[in-house]
């Protein structure tokens, strides 16, 4: 475990861009310890101890911590610092181990969110739906998404927006697909799709114009705001 660590570390310091590179180190080390063994058994033990705490400082730097925090501090700061902590009190293998456990927890949470909440009672006729997909929309997403479009009122205008994805899972591209296929023409559904790329296999609606972003957010507000202004303000 310790070895892989450094090995990729020495790498990526080296300026490797490809997984040969590993291939490379360990063929080097190989023929290291076959050819010099007795040099490499003089090496005292406290120089290599010193290499993995300049190895491990450059992996949890305080600069390190300040970009994850920066970044996201729920989904990248706390399994990266449980992690260390793990590390720094238990083990290695044991930390790393913490750490896979509380990253497959995290990234679980995270897929599991719905890009969109849609509630009915807030919607009225010729709002405009906004469903905005995350970086990376997962079959774990595909429950979610479903119940998102089943939700959806009759007569109603939606927009999809793949725009910021980067993978899309195919079941939810079908589910998407099926959705603007029948689905919509079933409920009287207005779907515009946005965003999509040529990979998905989905074709983009032409027709749309991106002006507003935020129409069914904007209507519900202004609607709130005249019911408070029609009520009658009495005096004592």
């Amino acid at each position: 475990m310790t070895s892989v660590v450094v090995r990729t570390s020495a790498n990526n310091a080296a300026g490797a861009k490809s997984k040969m590179s590993a291939i490379i180190h360990g063929l080097l080390l190989l023929v290291s310890v076959l050819s010099i063994p007795t040099i490499l058994n003089k090496i005292p033990l406290a120089t290599l101890a010193s290499v993995l705490l300049l190895v491990g400082y450059k992996l949890a730097n305080p600069k390190t911590m300040k970009h994850f925090w920066e970044k996201d501090k729920i989904f990248q700061f706390i399994p990266f610092i449980l992690t260390f902590f793990a590390v720094v009190f238990t083990d290695l293998l044991k930390g790393v181990a913490l750490g896979m456990i509380v990253n497959i927890i995290f990234v679980l949470l995270g897929n599991s969110k719905r890009a969109y909440k849609f509630r009915k009672e807030d919607y009225q006729e010729g709002d405009i739906i906004h469903i905005d997909l995350a970086q990376e929309v997962s079959f774990l997403n595909k429950s979610a998404i479903k119940s998102t479009l089943n939700a959806l009122p009759e007569n109603s205008k939606v927009v999809i927006n793949a725009s910021d994805t980067v993978y899309i899972a195919h079941d939810v591209l079908d589910l998407i697909y099926e959705f603007e296929k029948i689905k919509s023409k079933e409920s009287n559904i207005n779907v515009k799709l946005v965003g999509f790329k040529e990979a998905y296999n989905l074709e983009n609606s032409n027709d749309y114009k991106n002006t507003v972003t935020f129409e069914h957010k904007y209507n519900v507000m202004k609607r709130k705001l005249e019911v408070i202004e029609k009520k009658d303000i009495q005096f004592d």
